[in-house]
């Protein structure tokens, strides 16, 4: 948000071609440069199959934080496989990774059973943990629940449909 009186400059660009899609955007409170705000992504989606590829970079000046993000979809036999990779850095937050893999068997074409983990780590502490999850997605909407083991608390959440 700007203050009274400030003038922001924002604009982005987007390229589709076949398969492929690309973009950046940024946004600039014009009065103060630390307020700089870029970001830029490339990805892939097959039309005909469980096939895609995403890859994502932010930048937010305000708070110097960085975030690169990957998605990586595909099928093994009638698995569908999702792949999630997050990278956080910079300003006051510790250095984060976080993974999430899971899988989905159909069952009938409304429901699947999902499974998978979930992986996070933290290079300033050095600390590690693994939720392992399980769910199911009917009609489009998939429900996951983990425990956690550290927390001893159980982890419901909605993910990215199949």
């Amino acid at each position: 948000s700007t203050l009274a009186g400030e003038s922001k400059l924002s604009g982005s660009v987007d390229k589709k071609w076949g398969n492929n899609h690309a973009g950046a955007s940024f946004s600039a409170v014009l009065d103060n440069p630390k307020l700089l705000e870029v970001g830029a992504f490339y990805g892939f989606k097959d039309p005909n199959e469980f096939k895609s590829f995403l890859v994502e970079y932010k930048h937010k000046g305000s708070t110097s934080e960085n975030a690169l993000s990957m998605v990586v979809e595909n099928t093994l036999s009638d698995v569908r496989l999702r792949w999630q990779q997050n990278l956080t850095w910079g300003g006051d937050n510790d250095t984060k990774l976080n993974t999430k893999f899971h899988a989905a068997k159909f069952l009938n074409k409304d429901t699947a059973l999902l499974g998978g983990a979930e992986h996070e780590y933290n290079f300033s502490t050095g600390k590690s943990k693994i939720i392992p999850q399980i769910g199911v997605q009917y009609k489009g909407l998939p429900v996951l629940v983990g425990y956690d083991q550290e927390r001893k608390a159980v982890k419901i959440g909605i993910t990215i449909p199949f």
